[in-house]
């Protein structure tokens, strides 16, 4: 297998690891369950549709038919590549610590919910963030 095929495998797990953990601490915090989003107004779901949905096909579109974005392709060499790899992981790794530390806090929306509490563990440790 030639090394961009390489990096493309390592690109679809790294992805997919973090759909995973992101769905696990939806999961887990229940976000579903929360009713009264009529906090955000209609301007913060418009934008979710009209930017998260072409930005995540498009990055499906590249793990299965790659060709098909190949008027977009940046020549990099190795080295940048596998730089870039190595940041995801490590920003999956700390994704996972924020999310396991808010635990059932954890939420797409920035408001106060009902049994909130000041999460004062993991990176709150060190940054003020209430």
């Amino acid at each position: 297998m030639d090394p961009s095929g390489v990096f493309h495998i390592v690109f679809a797990v790294l992805f997919f690891n973090v759909v995973a953990l992101r769905l696990y601490y939806h999961y887990k915090a229940q976000t579903w369950k929360r009713r009264n989003r009529s906090d955000e107004g209609p301007v913060v779901p418009a934008l979710r549709i009209l930017v998260g949905v072409p930005m995540m096909a498009a990055v499906l579109v590249y793990l299965f038919k790659p060709a098909v974005l190949s008027f977009a392709t940046l020549s990099l060499s190795p080295r940048w590549r596998w730089t870039g790899a190595a940041l995801t992981l490590l920003s999956i790794v700390l994704l996972g610590w924020v999310h396991w530390s808010l635990g059932r806090n954890f939420s797409t929306e920035l408001r106060i919910q009902e049994d909130h509490r000041l999460v004062t563990n993991g990176p709150y440790r060190y940054v003020r963030h209430p």
